[in-house]
């Protein structure tokens, strides 16, 4: 090793004193910086609305799937860049997912403020059952089996958290439309 001339030492020493405050530093800032979001503190639900929608109409047979809409508001103090929500579909007394849908809050681009509300609307894109008669007499049908949703929510790095849990009204379409449209 050579000696470091007298004039360098002391920028030397301060570099080390700096780079070791750095160091210690580090576990603390990291700790921070990665510290798990809990979205069920961060978002509040409210307004939930469960109903079937019709999906489609083939000749004769119309298709519905179950779908939810509620809406989401940001409690925390921070403004959120993206909010992963999805929906698993599932017939009731029944383990296994019949369906599935998913959003996004906010739009790509924006930020979901504290007190902000979003609407959220999904409706399951794999499950539904289908008919020649209207909408409504499925849910007469001896085989029709009730549904329900478990929602979840997913952001900066957290674990999927379960929101909601509920059963799909069987009712075709959304109340707050039906009474808008009134």
């Amino acid at each position: 090793m050579t000696a470091m001339p007298c004039s360098q030492r002391p920028r030397a020493d301060r570099l080390i004193r700096c780079l070791s405050m750095l160091a210690a530093g580090l576990p603390l800032l990291l700790a921070v910086a990665c510290a798990s979001v809990d979205p069920s503190k961060e978002l509040k639900v409210s307004d939930l609305e469960t109903y079937w929608v019709i999906q489609s109409k083939a000749g004769d047979t119309t298709y519905i799937s179950p779908a939810l809409r509620f809406r989401i508001t940001n409690v925390g103090t921070r403004p959120w860049r993206a909010i992963y929500i999805s929906a698993a579909f599932r017939l009731v007394g029944h383990k296994e997912e019949w369906g599935s849908g998913w959003a996004r809050v906010p739009a790509p681009g924006k930020l979901f403020a504290p007190g902000e509300q979003a609407l959220v609307v999904m409706a399951a894109q794999e499950a539904r059952y289908h008919s020649t008669g209207p909408a409504e007499s499925m849910f007469q049908h001896p085989k029709f089996e009730d549904a329900q949703a478990e929602v979840y929510a997913q952001m900066a790095g957290s674990k999927q958290t379960k929101l909601i849990e509920t059963r799909i009204e069987r009712r075709i379409g959304a109340r707050s439309v039906q009474d808008y449209l009134r």
